[in-house]
């Protein structure tokens, strides 16, 4: 074909609208001219078959050259001199792709708002999750070079599999004396005291600690000074520092606060105020209100087997924490030698861990979990959005083939394509950001408590920088496929009337297929972890904790440590409470424990058995002690093996007894019938007890920890026969009244009994065992919430795909359906498209869930993690949600009138 002439142009051009002859019709010849100056004959022939279609067609319509042509124009205004840089030039064609995407993204508002949406809600879980992990585990320890902080734990060898616990006395001065990695040591114990002298004050919790430990942290007081060493030793008249929340609410601000005294119940003579702390200051947690001297005895310490003490140590600025380590390891194996008795089968151990790992380290696996389980919704959403492009792309696809015709290289077309995609991205991001700040609080109001550094937990600016980099990731992720698949389609195929276009469309319906398989396997692999949690919490739910959680209330009570000093008058003051409580309308029975199940602070106490001599402490077995008082076992629903519970028969002057846990008889006992057996304490001045009763293990400590050996010491004996009888208990009361009608009656008759002993923790037995699972719980609740969002996404992109290859295939159904086949036939060839893209899913999905299982293996309970009855319900959900969305593109293909497609295909 004879290359065309100027002139042939001209007419050509004259055939467009006026309007758009008069505003373009010299840029087209002028473009046409480029193009036959540069180009080869045949690109002049395409060029001049281009112009011929978009003459004779109604698909191309002429606005579309026009947008080219603008396009072209306001390049060519914008191209820079010779001497301009190119960067400028650079930010001026950035600058021009967001504008011309902005006006294609403000034209299509149902397509911007659907996608906007998707990436807010992935961008801004993410978002919410990152604020809490960065709040938690990422943000530094408010400390002077938090990094050289270490936590020191250890294991005597009495107990091989119980992990590390605190120190004590004697291995504290070890660490002070010999340890050459530490510059600083510090101990700490905790305590529960009562402000003041009055019913109308309140429990704080209180730190001991030795005269370094706050200064080894490197932050000043804000009033005042720290105690010192002088005031650390034992003796000493002793002072208290305040933290500023305690400063605020009990001292009103006061700036002459210093000086002043305050009172403890435990402490005979009141405490002068030295310091206060600044604002924000919390060690080791926000939990604890006051600092005072531990006051340890060098001289004579406690002995080494009395594990109570946390150790905090600073390490010198050039050793590493594998090098202290190392140097632990040579001091615990020389005092394994060194002090045989206390530290038997495999010895001494201590471990060091950075203090912030030892904070928080229970709760970073549950958080990086939910971090990548957000993250899989995100890349969800990401595919979900990929579809959508890949549609619009469809429809835009002579749109770029124009603007490809009148000069755009491919190049440069994805560069715009992306950069539209960024600012999707980008608005996407914004609104990600709000769903991030209201889902924090929703996240900070859902965490169970005892999570520590909830109050770092923030959208600050790392957040936002991780927002902005989640929203850049997830525009490159979501827009780079369909901008290279645009920008790669076949100009003359496209542009050619009636011809090609299907095989593009082909091509980018395997794309959104592979992306649907790919959701598919995202959505297997979160709803996996979702259902292991689930079945974890539910086989918490069904576990036997060996006591009864129903219609009983519980409260801690702390009477005057000057008016009840002795065991008799302890005693005495909790049988004549309990007397009281259980003559109360609907109360059933009531009693007082010192530990409670579930809610920690047990003793761990060396024993001897009977015929099973001992020669040191170390050698001696140790088991966990609970105190209290004979209806404890009716209360808490305890159930009896053999033999029987305590009585008011058992008192301080009567033989003492002792009633143990059936492991601990099964351990100390093989074989043999436990009653009559005796025990004592480790001590020879303690009496020997008799055991009169076993009774069904109990889970004490977590319901996820299997029982341990506990014996039971009644609380009247208590100060006679094992050590001491506390003062502060747990009173829990058996009642068919609700707790709202009952917390009143018992309080009131506490307070009539004794106005100075105050009451804490008033909850009912229900709540306890709730608490104790909140972490779990917590988990298990956002990972369901995923695993559905997973769930929808793929059914979504399941029935997208599914629904656009019906619309391809309309012409191919209807000539099978004019040919005989059966609607059934074709609604079932539709359904098998489906499923194959869906079984593919699940395969993958199942290998990758099987790969990250082990992530979870601690986190699960009751169950295995690749345990297969969760995986065979996630799979049949996921099939059968995927079939449903399936079904209505199929039903919608077997009834397609062969007649009504055949037309409309020619």
């Amino acid at each position: 074909m004879p290359a065309l002439s100027d002139r042939w142009v001209e007419f050509l051009i004259r055939l467009f609208p006026e309007d758009f002859r008069h505003d373009y019709g010299a840029d087209l010849l002028s473009a046409f001219k480029d193009q036959r100056d540069d180009a080869s004959v045949r690109s002049r022939m395409e060029l001049g078959k281009h112009l011929k279609v978009a003459t004779t067609t109604t698909k191309v319509s002429w606005h579309l050259l026009k947008s080219a042509l603008e396009e072209r124009r306001a390049e060519n205004a914008r191209r820079p001199p010779a001497f301009q840089p190119r960067n400028e030039h650079m930010i001026r064609t950035t600058m021009s792709d967001l504008k011309y995407g902005l006006r294609g993204l403000l034209k299509q508002p149902g397509f911007t708002a659907i996608s906007t949406l998707t990436l807010a809600l992935g961008v801004g879980a993410c978002t919410a999750i990152f604020s809490v992990v960065n709040g938690i585990l990422l943000t530094p320890l408010p400390y002077l070079s938090p990094d050289q902080l270490v936590s020191v734990r250890v294991n005597s060898g009495i107990d091989a599999d119980g992990g590390f616990y605190g120190t004590s006395e004697p291995e504290f001065w070890d660490f002070s004396s010999f340890a050459r990695s530490f510059v600083d040591v510090g101990a700490m114990s905790g305590t529960e005291v009562t402000l003041g002298d009055s019913t109308g004050v309140r429990r704080i919790r209180v730190l001991r600690t030795t005269a370094g430990t706050l200064p080894m942290l490197g932050v000043n007081p804000e009033l005042g000074r720290f105690f010192t060493p002088e005031e650390d030793l034992p003796g000493a008249a002793p002072t208290i520092v305040l933290s500023y929340g305690l400063w605020q609410t009990e001292f009103a601000g006061d700036p002459n606060v210093l000086g002043r005294t305050v009172i403890f119940d435990v402490i005979e003579q009141p405490l002068p105020i030295v310091g206060v702390m600044p604002a924000g200051f919390e060690f080791p947690d926000d939990t604890w209100e006051a600092w005072i001297p531990l006051s340890l005895n060098r001289e004579d310490p406690w002995a080494r087997n009395n594990h109570y003490l946390d150790v905090v140590a600073r390490l010198a600025p050039e050793i590493s924490l594998e090098e202290a380590q190392s140097e632990m390891n040579v001091l615990a194996a020389r005092s394994t030698t060194d002090y045989p008795e206390y530290y038997p089968g495999p010895g001494y151990r201590i471990r060091l861990d950075g203090f912030h790992e030892r904070i928080a380290g229970d709760v970073a696996t549950p958080l990086f979990v939910l971090l990548g389980a957000v993250g899989f919704v995100v890349l969800m959403a990401c595919v979900n959005v990929s579809n959508l492009l890949l549609a619009r792309g469809e429809a835009r696809k002579r749109e770029i083939a124009i603007r490809n015709a009148v000069g755009a290289s491919g190049k440069r077309l994805t560069q715009q394509l992306i950069t539209e995609n960024l600012l999707l991205a980008g608005v996407g991001g914004l609104f990600g950001i709000a769903v991030a700040l209201v889902g924090t609080k929703v996240l900070l109001a859902m965490a169970p408590s005892g999570i520590p550094r909830l109050g770092h937990v923030r959208i600050d600016g790392a957040v936002l920088v991780f927002s902005l980099l989640v929203s850049v990731a997830t525009g490159l992720l979501f827009g780079l496929v369909p901008a290279v698949q645009a920008a790669r389609s076949e100009l003359q195929e496209i542009l050619k009337e009636g011809g090609g276009a299907r095989g593009s469309s082909r091509t980018s319906h395997t794309l959104r297929r592979i992306l649907v398989a790919i959701q598919v396997t995202l959505a297997v692999v979160l709803a996996s972890g979702a259902g292991l949690m689930l079945r974890s919490v539910r086989n918490m739910y069904d576990v036997d904790t060996g006591f009864s959680t129903e219609n009983v209330l519980t409260l801690r009570l702390n009477p005057s440590a000057t008016k009840y000093d002795t065991g008799e008058l302890r005693v005495a003051f909790y049988e004549g409470l309990l007397d009281q409580i259980k003559a109360l309308p609907g109360v059933n029975s009531a009693s007082a424990v010192f530990s409670l199940p579930l809610a920690g602070g047990t003793n761990n106490w060396s024993i001897l058995v009977e015929g099973r001599e001992a020669a040191t402490i170390g050698d001696a077995p140790a088991a966990r002690v609970q105190l209290c008082t004979p209806e404890y076992f009716e209360t808490l629903g305890l159930t009896l093996l053999r033999g029987r519970f305590f009585d008011e028969n058992d008192v301080a002057d009567s033989p003492p007894v002792v009633v143990i846990s059936e492991t601990m008889a099964r351990t100390h006992w093989p074989n043999e019938d436990p009653l009559g057996k005796r025990m004592k304490v480790w001590d020879e001045s303690w009496p020997w007890l008799e055991v009169i009763g076993v009774v069904k293990d109990v889970r004490h400590r977590s319901v996820d920890q299997e029982p341990r050996t506990w014996w039971y010491v009644p609380y009247s004996q208590g100060y006679v026969s094992a050590y001491y009888s506390p003062r502060n208990m747990n009173l829990t009361v058996h009642s068919e009244l609700e707790l709202e009608q009952l917390a009143p009656l018992v309080r009131n008759t506490i307070g009539g009994f004794d106005a100075s002993a105050p009451i804490s923790r008033l909850q009912s037995m229900d709540q306890v065992f709730a608490r104790s699972i909140n972490g779990a719980r917590f988990v298990t609740v956002l990972l369901a919430i995923f695993g559905l969002l997973a769930l929808f996404l793929a059914s979504v992109g399941v029935y997208g795909v599914i629904s656009y290859a019906v619309s391809l295939r309309t012409h191919e159904i209807g000539l099978r359906r004019a040919l005989g086949e059966s609607g059934k036939s074709v609604l079932g060839n539709v359904l098998r498209e489906g499923f194959v893209v869906s079984m593919i899913g699940v395969i993958l999905g199942l290998l990758g869930s099987l790969f990250l299982s082990r992530f979870i293996e601690t986190m699960v309970f009751g169950i295995a993690p690749t345990d297969p009855l969760t995986y065979t319900g996630v799979v049949a959900a996921l099939l059968a949600a995927a079939t449903g969305a399936s079904l209505l593109p199929a039903l919608r293909a077997s009834r397609v009138d062969p007649m009504v497609a055949l037309r409309i295909e020619n």
